[in-house]
């Protein structure tokens, strides 16, 4: 593709999600094609892994193709050189690097291109636009601002930065200051605040939205979010490895997949998942080249809704994002436990501010959790009765209050930690 058809792809990012599927189905099917080809003729892990497959380029034909492609995941890529997963017509110099934020335990570096860079931003700008931002919002992140493009030098579309780790005294006085049209900012981050502080301090805020993302968001957490800042809560729902994937749509409830960036496949047992039911997503990016993402296993669980809902958006739909298959916890009796129904009973404890829940090799289950101030030992006693409600007395070891809990590097809360072997073996 050339530059200017490349732009010319690029520019047609408002109109898509309006097109009908048989429309649709036709441009992810050329998008896919090329992106095979691509893969096989420039990248020796695609090249290897197709032959090793008895596949050639011309057999991907259509998304109906797909399923001959073997499945990709984290584990196969963490240990192969830069070479091997760089396509060898792009100079690494040049190319913007990412770094997942190792939740699997792994950190994996993607590189991208300025023009992918560009697109993978401006597919979650749109998503933004759909979920209501205006071109007069101030949008405050609860986090490090990214740089500030030109339009918003120009006073469109602001973006104030609040810092990844704020003390809640210095965030809650710049938003107050900013009165924010928008908050954007991780669950972790948003709990961090709202625990020190109680709800009354937040009243002088009036944001219209509030935008979410990087992290499950329970419908406990939802709840709260939206009695504190009495405004709807959007979530959005992306990888480093592809940008931007989902985000919530406030007409139909539903999450809508980001069809002309990504493809999105819903897998119950390596075959799709049908309506209604759970499903490993796995994804296919359509605009990656330097680095292609083809058939990725990302490790989270998510759930196709059990019917379509009327939409002006056409793209493709998901109902909820589980979590990682990754933190689910086995038990003794060789069953999973969704790590959301954990989240959600332990969250919903009195008194409880934040909890980890970490299991080792052996199986056995500890709990870490803070308390709100004077509430300790009461909590405590509280936290072990929900806690033997919900795990196996066998396996359950330390239900344990503690004064502070950690942040990962990325400013993201783990509820879940797991390091059994059997679960990186992916």
């Amino acid at each position: 593709m050339g530059i200017r058809d490349g732009w010319a792809d690029w520019l047609g990012w408002q109109r898509r999600p309006y097109l009908s599927r048989d429309e649709f189905a036709a441009y992810q099917s050329a998008k896919l094609r090329r992106i095979v080809r691509h893969a096989a003729a420039e990248v020796p892990y695609y090249r290897n892994r197709f032959g090793a497959a008895g596949l050639v380029a011309e057999d991907i034909t259509s998304r109906d193709d797909l399923t001959k492609i073997p499945i990709s995941s984290k584990a196969d890529f963490v240990n192969l050189s830069m070479k091997d997963r760089l396509s060898s017509d792009v100079d690494p110099k040049r190319l913007i690097p990412h770094v997942t934020s190792g939740s699997t335990g792994a950190l994996l570096e993607v590189r991208r291109t300025r023009l992918e860079e560009l697109r993978v931003h401006s597919f979650q700008f749109r998503a933004q636009l759909l979920a209501g931002l205006r071109p007069s919002d101030c949008r405050a992140f609860l986090g490090d601002a990214w740089d500030r493009k030109l339009y918003h030098r120009a006073g469109l579309f602001r973006l104030e930065g609040i810092g990844s780790n704020p003390d809640p005294d210095e965030a809650l006085r710049r938003l107050r200051l900013l009165q924010p049209e928008v908050i954007v900012g991780h669950p972790s981050l948003l709990e961090m605040m709202l625990r020190s502080r109680s709800r009354e301090e937040f009243a002088r805020l009036r944001p219209r939205l509030l935008f979410t993302g990087a992290e499950m968001l329970s419908p406990h957490a939802r709840q709260t979010y939206e009695e504190v800042f009495r405004c709807p809560v959007i979530d959005f729902y992306g990888a480093h490895e592809v940008g931007h994937i989902a985000c919530q749509c406030r007409s139909c409830g539903l999450y809508h997949t980001c069809d002309d960036s990504v493809i999105v496949e819903v897998l119950r047992d390596g075959q799709p998942a049908a309506p209604g039911e759970e499903g490993e997503i796995v994804v296919t990016s359509l605009h990656s080249e330097a680095m292609p993402i083809i058939r990725y296993r990302l490790g989270d669980v998510v759930r196709r809704p059990p019917s379509s809902r009327e939409c002006s958006n056409h793209f493709g739909t998901i109902e909820s994002i589980q979590g990682r298959t990754l933190d689910y916890l086995d038990l003794s009796d060789g069953s999973l436990m969704n790590p959301y129904a954990v989240v959600e009973k332990l969250a919903a404890v009195p008194g409880v501010v934040c909890f980890e829940v970490a299991q080792d090799d052996r199986g056995e289950i500890q709990v870490l959790f803070e308390a709100r101030p004077g509430q300790q030992t009461v909590t405590e006693q509280t936290m072990a009765a929900a806690c033997g409600r919900l795990f196996p007395t066998d396996q359950l070891g330390e239900v344990k209050v503690v004064n502070d809990l950690p942040l990962t590097r990325s400013g993201k809360r783990r509820h879940i930690r797991t390091n059994r072997a059997a679960r990186l073996r992916n």
